[in-house]
């Protein structure tokens, strides 16, 4: 994790590295000042949803992947 976040090589070493200095931003998440227009946050109540944070999760991917019969009936796109 260090050596990707260019931390690899400083004479302080890995200890040298302070809280949060490792962080990447989701370009996908709302961040205001990053992402979001002026304005973002006065919009009308039926807009909100346009700046909302929306979290998802298939819990049935990998139930749905295994019932494939044949990969050259069903094939995989990767």
């Amino acid at each position: 994790m260090l050596k990707r976040c260019g931390r690899g090589h400083d004479p302080a070493g890995s200890k040298g590295t302070q809280e949060g200095e490792c962080v990447v931003l989701c370009p996908a998440c709302p961040q205001p000042g990053n992402n979001l227009p002026k304005g973002w946050d006065k919009v009308p109540k039926d807009k909100e949803w346009l700046y909302a944070l929306f979290v998802a999760i298939d819990a049935n991917f990998c139930l749905k992947h295994r019932s494939v019969s044949k990969d050259a009936i069903n094939p995989s796109l990767s």
